[in-house]
């Protein structure tokens, strides 16, 4: 079972929203609705394969957003839960759609 969740950059111990995925092509579906061309330009292309790849290394995935402070942070669920100390979850649009201004908006307090 995979993580992925978004964290702001300057508090990358918390995980906000966290979406749990049982494959690694379910991951890849998933980013691929999240950076949807509407709303994000790549500039580089994100294939199943490069998810595949990385989620077949030791290290966490993070996939910075340029122009803001905030990072998708994508795992196998025991490794984020050990690299993260909370999770805080935002009401999203709908079951597949966060409002990514609340996430770039959001003032975390200790």
């Amino acid at each position: 079972m995979y993580n992925i969740g978004l964290i702001k950059t300057e508090r990358p111990d918390i995980l906000i929203n966290p979406v749990s995925c049982p494959t690694e092509i379910s991951v890849y579906d998933w980013i691929k609705r999240f950076f949807n061309p509407e709303d994000f330009t790549l500039e580089i292309a994100i294939t199943q394969e490069a998810i595949k790849e990385l989620l077949g290394t030791n290290n966490i995935g993070r996939i910075n957003i340029n122009g803001y402070e905030v990072a998708l942070l994508l795992r196998e669920t025991e490794t984020i839960q050990e690299a993260t100390t909370r999770y805080i979850h935002l009401t999203p649009r709908s079951a597949d759609n966060l409002d990514f201004e609340k996430v770039v908006g959001l003032e975390i307090l200790d």
